[in-house]
């Protein structure tokens, strides 16, 4: 009980030491060691910033496709294969929320 309540203490004092001690006591399967309060917590923080980031990359490429429809082929060029890689990146961060939302509905 003493490596949990560190575990917390150390949740307070630095986050990315934290990190590190949970992922080495996970690779060990060490769940009962595990400062659970608060690595679920980081857990569905991170799911909320993914869903955030899904919907700002989706309201930027809402943007750029009207953008496309207003001034065809003035710019088309320089800025299509940004669009590209912004579309990649919101169909990976989209299946990624998506997989959490369904894992939570079964869990």
């Amino acid at each position: 009980m003493t490596v949990t309540t560190n575990l917390k203490q150390l949740y307070e004092i630095d986050d990315h030491l934290w990190l590190l001690e949970n992922t080495e006591l996970l690779k060990q399967q060490k769940f009962k060691e595990l400062d659970l309060e608060n690595l679920i917590e980081e857990l569905e923080s991170l799911a909320r910033k993914d869903k955030a980031t899904v919907k700002s990359l989706f309201v930027i490429s809402t943007i750029k496709q009207a953008r496309c429809l207003f001034y065809r082929d003035f710019d088309f060029i320089l800025w299509f294969t940004p669009l590209k890689s912004v579309i990649r990146i919101m169909f990976f961060m989209a299946s990624r929320v998506l997989y959490i939302f369904l894992e939570k509905k079964r869990g």
